[in-house]
């Protein structure tokens, strides 16, 4: 495991992340406080669901409310509903 303060991180951030891609545990400090790590990502790590704005939520609930026979497979689905049902 490396250790660097914050300031000692942003003098050397960029060894730091290549530490963290070949597989070393790399923790920040502010002080003697453990404030974060640093760890590689992948493509999975990075997959965000999709959200409906609260626009978007609010009339999804009134057409659900407005016809209880409708569904969706998907959030992604209902948020592209959302929009085509927008223009």
């Amino acid at each position: 495991m490396i250790t660097a303060t914050l300031q000692e991180a942003k003098a050397k951030l960029n060894q730091l992340v290549e530490k963290a891609r070949s597989g070393e545990t790399v923790v920040l400090l502010r002080g003697s406080e453990i404030v974060a790590e640093i760890r590689p990502l992948s493509a999975v790590d990075l997959e965000v669901s999709p959200r409906l704005s609260d626009r978007q939520a609010e009339r999804f609930w009134q057409e659900v409310q407005e016809s209880a026979s409708r569904s969706f497979a998907t959030p992604v689905a209902a948020v592209s509903f959302l929009k085509k049902a927008k223009k």
